[in-house]
This record gives structure tokens, C-alpha cells and sequence, in this order.
């Protein structure tokens, strides 16, 4: 339902990132999936914008972790100021299918194990993985827009800011995941206990696991849970 009322496709790929990582595709999900990370990580890029603190995940799917990243309550008025004012927000012109809770966020689907998509305001961004070896992964990050913002005179100005943008959060993300696969292999290396904004993490291990067993989680039947308020989760047993 995300991907339709985004208009994917109908949507135009305007820039293609192309990275070569020294981690394996699972260090690399993980991060991708869950925001604790934004608190250290993306001090200064993406999390003043989205506060680790406020993402939340919906209960457990058998085939998808659903994540939300809130904006800020002021990065909204600011957009929704723009907006009313009829100027021109930072960034591509918005994608009209989206309904007013999703303009407010950033929206993550990870398709399990390693389908990554996500939709922001005004563009989608799609993740492919091609794993090399168990610690190296090729990546293509291709971000997406209406026709609109690829047909308005300032496009070209608007890509050559997003393109810069992306790579730096990107750069972050790539020099940390690396320094965990090291650790990984690090005769020292512990496994940790997880926060609860790496739910997501958990969530990707269960069904890890559970397709080790031959089958898939259960569908969670609790309410989402919102920033850290715990909830128990079903066990996983749906056979295949």
C-alpha cells in the first residue's frame, strides 16, 4: 500500500549511488533497519531532524519489519509553513499520494531479508544488496521522484544537493558498519544486550532464526510499540 500511494511506478530514478563495503549484507541490514544508531552515527545529520528516541516499529510480520522515523515537531511547521506559504521546501517537489502522517516521517519497509525500501516527503529511495564473500557487499542506493520534480527548472540544483546529502550520511553509515564487521571477527568479540530502539534487530534475528527451523514468525497481534514502550511479542511457529 506504501509503494502505490508513493506512485512508484511512475516514479523516475535520478541519482544512482553505487558503494563497496567491507561488511557482510546482514551487518549492514541491521543498521540500515533500526535508528538507535542515528544518536551517535547521524549526531549531526539525521538525527536532529528524526530523534532516535521517537521511531517506533509496527508488532511482528512474517514477511516485513515496518519502521517509523517522526520528524521533529519543528521540522514539520517548517514544512507545512513552507507549504502554506506555496514555497518551496528543501528537497524535491512532494509525491501527492502520501497522506499527512507519512509526510511527517520517514517510512522503512524492510522486505525480509534484504528488500529495503523507504519513503520520504518528496522521494523514494530503494537499496539493492549483491553480497561479494561473508565480509563484503556491494550496495546500489537509486533514489526516486515524481516527474514533476525531474520536469522543474531547478532540478538540477535540487540532485546536486540531495546527491551531496546522501553521501554523507552514507559515508557515516559505511564507516561504522565496517568497524563492526571488524569487531565481529575480533577474537574478543561478545554479543551485547539491545536497546529497545534495535527492536528491529531483533525482529530480523527471530525470523533469521526461524527460517533456520523451516518456518516463519507469527504475525505480531499487539499495538505498534512507540518510542521504547515495551510489549510482548508472539514466538515464532508458522510452519511453512
Amino acid at each position: 500500500p506504501l509503494a502505490r500511494r508513493c506512485g512508484a511506478p511512475d516514479l523516475q530514478v535520478v541519482i544512482e549511488m553505487e558503494w563497496d563495503t567491507r561488511a557482510n549484507w546482514k551487518v549492514i541490514t541491521e543498521n540500515w533497519v533500526e535508528s538507535y544508531h542515528h544518536i551517535g552515527t547521524h549526531l549531526q545529520t539525521l538525527n536532529p531532524m528524526m530523534p532516535a528516541q521517537d521511531t517506533w516499529v509496527e508488532g511482528e510480520d512474517p514477511h516485513v519489519i515496518r519502521c517509523h522515523l517522526p520528524y521533529r515537531d519543528s521540522v514539520v511547521a517548517d514544512i507545512e509553513g513552507s507549504e502554506a506559504r506555496g514555497e518551496h521546501y528543501p528537497g524535491f517537489l512532494p509525491l501527492p499520494g502520501l497522506v499527512a502522517s507519512e509526510r511527517a516521517e520517514w517510512g522503512l519497509c524492510l522486505g525480509l531479508p534484504a528488500f529495503m525500501f523507504l519513503a520520504v516527503r518528496d522521494r523514494v529511495i530503494w537499496y539493492r544488496a549483491d553480497p561479494v564473500d561473508p565480509h563484503r557487499t556491494r550496495w546500489l542506493t537509486t533514489t526516486l521522484v515524481s516527474a514533476a520534480s525531474s520536469d522543474h527548472p531547478e532540478f538540477p540544483s535540487w540532485v546536486a544537493a540531495e546527491t551531496e546529502a546522501l553521501r554523507k550520511f552514507h559515508l557515516e553509515d559505511f564507516e561504522v558498519v565496517e568497524a563492526v564487521q571488524r569487531g565481529l571477527r575480533s577474537s574478543g568479540s561478545q554479543q551485547g544486550r539491545l536497546s529497545h530502539l534495535d527492536e528491529p534487530v531483533w525482529l530480523l534475528q527471530r525470523w533469521l532464526a526461524a527460517r533456520t527451523e523451516g518456518a516463519f514468525p507469527g504475525k505480531g497481534d499487539t499495538l505498534p510499540r512507540h518510542a521504547g514502550a515495551g510489549q510482548p511479542l508472539q514466538r515464532y511457529g508458522a510452519a511453512v
